[in-house]
Order: structure tokens, then sequence, then C-alpha cells
């Protein structure tokens, strides 16, 4: 598949003109990373914007000399400091790659003078930013107000939300993210993750069926 194809594909770019796609396409390049390869470190993301086009991406911080990730990023997701207010949080973050990935790379100057021209574009990527935001203050919230398993479920039903399946009963999740990965999301250790999954499992509040993680959502109120 050609990378115009793709551009289509994303959500953000939905229903625009071919003319918008081709203007894109002039101002992107390709880029392929392999499982746990950095995509930027603190800075390079003031400079370029990234379109993830196929696989995960996670951004992270260190605090206290840990490892903390902030958001995990779906096919169709902007990233990068596209703001560029210069806040020393997004400053600090590093983007890294979770499986094969790739993106569409383009710098920031060429990508903003598109949004100008399609306003529609620009509203549409606000949403996004804004609801990458809100994930990531969910996640330092859990960090400070719940216990691990709470914090464990809430991580699995984001994940779900945005690269699973779910329905009015269950949340489903491919069952292929490593208990380490899910440490480094709720800020807990991977001894911890691997606890608290037998303990939610005997409890029934999860199965894992298939290679899946399936959470019945009527057992959610009792737990959360």
């Amino acid at each position: 598949m050609n990378k115009i194809w793709y551009l289509k594909q994303v959500h953000l770019f939905d229903s625009m003109p071919d003319d918008f796609t081709e203007k894109l396409h002039e101002i992107t390049l390709d880029q392929s990373y392999d499982p746990k390869q950095l995509i930027f470190v603190p800075q390079e993301s003031k400079e370029k914007v990234y379109i993830l086009k196929r696989g995960e991406v996670q951004i992270y911080r260190y605090a206290n000399d840990k490892k903390v990730v902030v958001n995990r990023l779906a096919p169709g997701d902007v990233f990068g400091d596209i703001l560029d207010d210069d806040d020393p949080s997004r400053i600090a973050n590093f983007a890294e790659s979770v499986g094969n990935t790739y993106v569409c790379v383009a710098s920031k100057n060429d990508f903003l003078k598109i949004l100008h021209a399609y306003p529609q574009v620009a509203l549409r990527l606000i949403k996004q930013l804004g609801s990458q935001l809100q994930e990531a203050e969910d996640r330092i919230r859990d960090f400070g107000m719940n216990k691990v398993s709470v914090r464990l479920l809430n991580e699995i039903i984001r994940q779900a939300k945005k690269i699973g399946t779910y329905d009015d009963d269950y949340y489903w999740l491919e069952n292929k993210v490593t208990h380490q990965q899910l440490a480094q999301s709720i800020n807990a250790s991977r001894e911890t993750i691997t606890k608290t999954v037998q303990e939610l499992k005997e409890k029934g509040f999860i199965k894992i069926e298939k290679n899946m993680i399936k959470i019945d959502r009527q057992t959610l109120p009792d737990v959360l």
C-alpha cells in the first residue's frame, strides 16, 4: 500500500479532498522502526510532526529515574510537540515504538502551513490532542489515587478502547502486552503486575481466552 492510501485511512484526514492528501504526501517522509526503538528524545519533538500509520508508540518520561508511560498511541494518532508552548512536561517526553512501527514524518513548519490552509483538520487535531492530554492526566491521577488492581483494569480498558474491541458486555484486548509494559503504564513493578493479574483472574474480574484479555463490564462496579 502506498503512502497516499495510508494517509486517506487516517481518521483525522477523513473526507478531506484529494489536494489535501497530495500536499500532505509531499511534505512527509516514511520512517520504519523496529520494536523498542526510539523515535524521538526530549527536545527533538519540537522539530517534527509524526503520523502513526501502523504499529504502536508509547510516550514516556522519567520520574525519580523510573520510566513512566503517559500515553500509548494507535494508528491514526498524530504526535510530537505540535503546540509549541514550551510545556516542560512535554519537552521531557520520549517516544518509542512498541512493535514494528511505521510513521510519516513532516517538519512542524510545513505541517502547520497545511493546518492554516485547512482549518477543519486543525479542529480535529485539537480534539485528538485533547484526548491524548486527558489520557495522560487520567494515568497520573491513577498513580496517586488508586490501588494497583484498579490502575491495571483502567489501563486495560483504555487500551481496549484504543486498539482492542468492546461492546455493552465486554472489553477485549489482544494478550500481547507484556507485564513489563503494563507496569510502566501504571507505575508499578513487573512482579506486582504478575501477582495482580493472577488475583484478578481468580476473582473473575478478568479472563484470558484465545490470546485475548477479557473484562466483563458487569463486574466493574464491584472493583472500580
